[in-house]
């Protein structure tokens, strides 16, 4: 006897894994932490997990200036997961902008598989050199294409999606849970990318 009437199946769908947003910021204020990024003296290396020469803190006045030009774009940003999330999520009544810093990405240098502290994070391109684009478009590896980054959540299955992985562009603003491991494959040709990361806490 069959006690499913397979004329009224209905299934209940439940999302699951974190959320991924992207926005495009305007050439103006691309230019402007572009400018700012390259005055940047202030060595950070030994707090970050990059394997990269050059990555350099911003000012606290820097910071101050960012978070008051991007603060609708994060208050957008975690609306979207309160909307989204199955269950009671915190309301924040503030954000606290803690690191933010410039990587100057050379060509075989890479970032490995890691997570932030905070939050919230973030990672804006500030330059993108028509080279790198050029270099993924001929890539012809089933991984990651090179200096893309790479999302992962859980473990590696064939029945669903574990891994998500996009090809910058400049002004391209990509926010995620600071605990979601991410990585950026190395590329080849002679030339600096410029990426501006930072992470935010809920106050």
């Amino acid at each position: 006897m069959n006690h499913i009437n397979n004329t009224d199946l209905t299934l209940s769908y439940y999302q699951f894994g974190p959320i991924i947003a992207n926005y495009k910021l305007s050439k103006e204020f691309t230019l402007e932490l572009k400018n700012r990024g390259s005055k940047t003296t202030i060595d950070t290396r030994h707090t970050l997990a990059g394997h990269i020469d050059k990555e350099n803190s911003f000012s606290k006045i820097d910071k101050e200036w960012f978070l008051k030009q991007t603060f609708n774009v994060f208050q957008t940003y975690l609306n979207l997961i309160k909307e989204r999330s199955l269950e009671k999520t915190r309301t924040p009544t503030s954000l606290q902008l803690n690191n933010l810093w410039i990587n100057f990405m050379k060509k075989g240098e890479f970032n490995p598989p890691h997570h932030h502290d905070g939050d919230i994070s973030f990672v804006i391109y500030t330059s993108v050199p028509k080279e790198i684009i050029s270099e993924h478009r001929e890539f012809k590896g089933r991984g990651p294409g090179p200096g893309t980054i790479q999302f992962i959540y859980g473990g590696y299955s064939e029945a669903y999606k574990t891994e998500l992985n996009f090809q910058p562009e400049e002004g391209n603003m990509y926010l995620f849970p600071a605990s979601l491991r991410h990585f950026v494959p190395p590329f080849r040709s002679d030339v600096i990318r410029e990426s501006i990361s930072g992470n935010l806490y809920f106050k």
